[in-house]
């Protein structure tokens, strides 16, 4: 997929805004691994595109957020359990302190294994942030 010069901006302007420490806890176990993720009230979050389906669970929180390939809004309270299909790359402002899990199956031990194992790379997904982002960032943010 070609990078245009639109994504790129898309990009350097969410790059630019200031950046958020959000705690990430990685746990193995049963065949799985989860990754935890506490998210502060008033963050824009952009997630890593994933090969396989996602299970997602909303501990704590609300959420506006695209979680699928339609350019749909969803609001999400938690709790909640939803499914992301292999290919989805998620984007969500959090209106709320929020605890987010994503669980993949694998037997993989390391972070690093299961992160080279289920992540699209970046390079051919720009586009698709790019696309569907322009239109929808003010929506998320609720302007």
């Amino acid at each position: 997929m070609e990078v245009t010069n639109v994504d790129k901006q898309v990009l350097q302007a969410l790059s630019d805004l200031p950046q958020v420490e959000c705690p990430v806890e990685h746990l193995f176990g049963g065949g799985c691994y989860v990754r935890h993720t506490t998210m502060p009230a008033g963050t824009f979050a952009i997630g890593k595109r994933h090969k396989n389906e996602v299970i997602n669970i909303l501990l704590k929180g609300k959420i506006s957020a695209l979680v699928d390939d339609s350019d749909e809004v969803k609001e999400i309270a938690a709790p909640a359990v939803f499914l992301s299909a292999a290919g989805t790359r998620k984007a969500a402002y959090f209106h709320e302190d929020t605890v987010w899990l994503n669980v993949h199956p694998t037997e993989l031990t390391s972070v690093e294994e299961v992160e080279q194992a289920v992540i699209v790379p970046d390079n051919n997904d720009v586009d698709l942030l790019g696309a569907r982002l322009q239109s929808k960032l003010r929506k998320l943010i609720g302007g």
